[in-house]
């Protein structure tokens, strides 16, 4: 069984093709007889009835062949190819019938044959425009409208004072044809708005078609009324020609256009140079004597168009900016106003307030959410802080305005004296609290009066900032010490020496971060390290960790995993976050030799570098199972020869200095069972 492929549409255009290239051929033989008088002089039955009749048949056949044989744009070329045949009969009808003597009364039965091309061109350019653009929008359509409007009136004022030289007086029949055409032609421009002006090329031919047809309607006319027409000439060929021009878009296959979705420059301009044209022909009418009532009527109706397509296009931009400044100020996740939003409001608030309305500015950070969101993912994050958007703006309705700053940042602004702040930040915090099974996400705030403390927008910030970080560093700070205090007795329980060593260790770090002029917010954080900066040795066996001989091999692997050991048992307390990895680096070396990491130089945290220096030497001052311990002095020397390779030297500067200006005798020492550092 064997399957055939349709035939491309270049294939089924090839019967069309060859039917329009015959007609083209009459009509040239008929131009040929018009202008050189081949076949005979003027004119005869021959060439002005049957040879004109011929390629009208010829055009019409291929335009409905065209039809028959392409689905696409059927309807416009069978409607345009029955406008044709039907045109074209009424040509040998009005020779057979009337002869020399027109008819009577307009309109004759050849002139209603003439006149379905009218409807028949309306109804091809509406199949058209429905088969290459399937969805409109009002403002193209009116753009297009304007166009063929402006069109029509500069037709009618160039078909009343060039064409009828200023008067109306002519036939019926005829004048009725061109405004016809004009209006065909005015129907065709209005469409083209309907792709940006940018219409496809049939809708152009059909355009240019029907705008000759108006011309040689209009040329006709104009030696009807001058009483200087002459029979047989090229004129009666260039109608011929037009159907061609009518006609030639179905040769071609077919393309659907876009539909213009986004607007641009050019969309705009042509209905204003529309305009320019409106208003330079009313100058024209008003500087000339005679007044062409169609032509003022058209261009009045255009002027209104115009103001009616401008009027549109000032109430959209208008929607647009109201749009686009909504969005600017509000936060597109939660709906709540954004930081720009809440700058704006700060100024007008801090402009007002005073001790008789006295306002509040309130920040909010929320705690717990990086962990909510690392567990269940950025979706379900964002599903929470639309959910605690909606709450904090519901907890101060009424009385405040809720905004986010960003991240999980979240503000209040509101109108509250001494007495309602309390009710109203604790009722926010409470707003921005969500408890469910394995997470707790709660808030640290910050807030501050505008009328009586601040009277500045930025200081209000800053201010209200500070003491938010504040209250949350100290409930951090608060978090870790019952951590870090659990753990060091749990060191101190299993192993007293081990124990000593810790706290003697976090003393010395103390000193020295004091020293090194650390601020709190990292000092907190060296002091949790160092106290517990052994903490992963609860997991080495007594055996090893208690060893008086060297250590294999295998057992230095052992010891030296205590440090990943300790990141995760302190890694187990979210505020204990930073010291975990601190105590992870606490023996990486200067020089990268260390481990776990092979960290070097800065890149290793000063806190971490601080700890690896006082542990050695803390270290080497007390009794191991294998030796004695050091004198100060000794181990001092001992920090200064390793400086640049296993410690930072600025750091063993500092604790150099430190121990040797401290008065009185060292604390006594107790046996510890760190051995590190003398390994």
């Amino acid at each position: 069984m064997s399957t055939h492929a349709p035939p491309s549409t270049a294939a089924r255009l090839t019967l069309p093709r060859a039917l329009w290239g015959l007609a083209a051929a009459v009509v040239a033989v008929h131009a040929a007889h018009t202008g050189l008088d081949v076949g005979g002089h003027g004119p005869t039955q021959f060439f002005s009835t049957w040879l004109p009749f011929g390629a009208f048949l010829l055009v019409a056949a291929a335009c409905v062949t065209r039809a028959l044989r392409v689905t696409e744009e059927r309807g416009t070329w069978l409607a345009v190819g029955v406008g044709l045949f039907v045109y074209g009969c009424g040509m040998p009808y009005y020779n057979l019938v009337f002869g020399d003597s027109p008819p009577a009364q307009f309109p004759s039965f050849p002139d209603l044959l003439w006149l379905t091309l009218t409807p028949a061109g309306v109804t091809a350019i509406v199949l058209l425009v429905r088969a290459q653009a399937r969805q409109v929008r009002f403002d193209l359509w009116l753009d297009g409208v304007i166009g063929g409007l402006a069109l029509a009136s500069i037709g009618a004022t160039v078909l009343i004072h060039v064409v009828l030289q200023g008067t109306l007086a002519a036939p019926a029949a005829n004048l009725t044809f061109v405004l016809c055409d004009l209006a065909v032609v005015g129907f065709a421009v209005a469409t083209w708005g309907l792709f940006g002006w940018r219409p496809s090329r049939t809708l152009v031919l059909l355009t240019l078609g029907f705008a000759a047809l108006a011309f040689q309607d209009s040329s006709y006319l104009h030696e009807l009324v001058r009483g200087t027409l002459v029979p047989g000439t090229l004129l009666d060929s260039w109608w011929l020609g037009v159907m061609l021009v009518i006609s030639c878009g179905a040769m071609l296959r077919p393309k659907r256009v876009a539909v213009v979705r986004r607007r641009s420059s050019h969309l705009v301009a042509v209905p204003f140079a529309f305009a320019l044209t409106a208003v330079a022909l009313s100058a024209y009418f008003n500087l000339t004597d005679g007044v062409n009532p169609l032509a003022a009527a058209l261009n009045t109706v255009t002027l209104g168009a115009v103001v009616v397509r401008f009027a549109l296009t000032a109430r959209s931009q208008l929607a647009m900016l109201a749009v686009s400044r909504h969005e600017a100020l509000t936060d597109a996740l939660t709906g709540l106003g954004n930081r720009r939003r809440l700058l704006a409001d700060l100024e007008e608030v801090v402009e007002h307030a005073s001790t008789e309305r006295p306002a509040l500015l309130a920040l909010f950070d929320l705690d717990g959410f990086k962990d909510y969101n690392d567990r269940y993912g950025h979706p379900a994050g964002d599903s929470l802080l639309v959910r605690l958007g909606a709450a904090l703006s519901a907890s101060v309705r009424g009385s405040g305005t809720a905004y986010r700053m960003g991240g999980d940042e979240f503000c209040v602004l509101a109108w509250a004296g001494a007495e309602e702040r309390e009710s109203v930040v604790s009722t926010a915090a409470a707003a921005l609290t969500e408890h469910g099974e394995g997470f707790t996400v709660g808030c640290s705030y910050g807030f501050v009066s505008l009328s009586g403390e601040v009277r500045d927008a930025s200081a209000a910030l800053g201010l209200a900032d500070r003491r938010m970080y504040e209250r949350k560093y100290s409930a951090r700070t608060s978090a870790a010490r019952q951590s870090t205090d659990v753990l060091v007795g749990l060191m101190a329980e299993r192993d007293q020496w081990l124990g000593t060593h810790m706290e003697q260790t976090t003393r010395l770090c103390e000193a020295a971060g004091r020293e090194l002029g650390l601020p709190p917010e990292e000092m907190a954080p060296l002091v949790q390290a160092a106290a517990l900066h052994d903490i992963g040795k609860a997991a080495i066996p007594d055996a090893i960790l208690n060893k008086p001989g060297p250590l294999t091999d295998e057992e230095w692997e052992f010891m030296r995993g205590h440090v990943v050991i300790g990141e995760r048992i302190i890694g187990g307390a979210p505020s204990l976050a930073r010291p975990a990895k601190l105590v992870r680096w606490s023996h990486e070396r200067y020089d990268g030799t260390g481990y776990p990491d092979g960290l070097a130089g800065g890149d290793i945290p000063l806190a971490a570098r601080i700890i690896g220096a006082c542990d050695a030497y803390d270290a080497m001052t007390s009794d191991r199972p294998y030796r004695r311990a050091m004198s100060p002095e000794v181990a001092l020397a001992e920090l200064r020869a390793n400086a640049g390779t296993q410690f930072d030297p600025v750091v063993v500067e500092v604790l150099c200095r430190l121990l040797t200006r401290a008065a009185g005798p060292a604390p006594p020492r107790r046996l510890a069972a760190d051995r590190l550092p003398a390994r």
